[in-house]
């Protein structure tokens, strides 16, 4: 599968919005990281808004309380996934023998 070069920088240009940059202009992991989860929690609170405007009744529209719960959904399993793999490489360096 051939990967696009512009999609890629165009990916990471969007992940880095906000994101302070340390004197040598390189990327903190960290604030990657909390910015990440920043997002994956606003989706959850939005989800959970809208579940407790549906339980008063005042929700017109059921597509849009579908549509934030799958994208709550979809940003909580993609944080899972993205900690499972970083789990997964720190395991494998852990057994790498000096």
């Amino acid at each position: 599968m051939k990967i696009d070069p512009n999609i890629v920088g165009s990916i990471q240009s969007n992940q880095l919005n906000g994101v302070k940059t340390t004197k040598d202009s390189s990327v903190d992991f960290k604030n990657i990281l909390m910015n990440a989860l920043g997002e994956v929690n606003d989706a959850e609170k939005t989800a959970q808004a809208i579940d407790e405007q549906l339980a008063i009744g005042n929700v017109d529209n059921l597509h849009e309380l579908r549509i934030e719960a799958m994208k709550a959904d979809i940003t909580l399993n993609m944080a899972v996934e993205v900690r499972n793999k970083v789990m997964d490489a720190y395991s494998e360096i852990m057994r790498i023998q000096f």
